[in-house]
């Protein structure tokens, strides 16, 4: 075992850089996308839309918060570990070089 940690931080960055996309997408639906679904349907007729409604009603939007959340969490947390992973390795080279 060699001891080497090969790490790509610009891989991570962008993986963290695509989640933020895709929380900054998610969150637009957060609070209101059963309720708009709800709506959108108010003009329609159908055998199935009475059932699609008490699906969707059943659907609160009470959950999603707590996801968005969570996720966000994860973003961040894994931004600070890349940054302290960046600055450490700096560190650590600067040192070397110095010797």
């Amino acid at each position: 075992m060699s001891g080497e940690i090969k790490i790509e931080v610009e891989t991570l960055k962008d993986a963290v850089s695509r989640l933020n996309s895709a929380i900054d997408i998610f969150e637009g639906y957060v609070n209101n996308y059963v309720s708009e679904a709800r709506n959108s349907l108010d003009c329609m007729h159908s055998n199935f839309i009475q059932d699609l409604m008490k699906t969707l009603n059943n659907m609160r939007d009470n959950s999603n918060p707590k996801t968005l959340n969570e996720v966000k969490s994860f973003s961040e947390n894994v931004a600070a570990a890349i940054e302290a992973y960046v600055e450490t390795d700096d560190t650590i080279a600067g040192q070397i070089s110095a010797c």
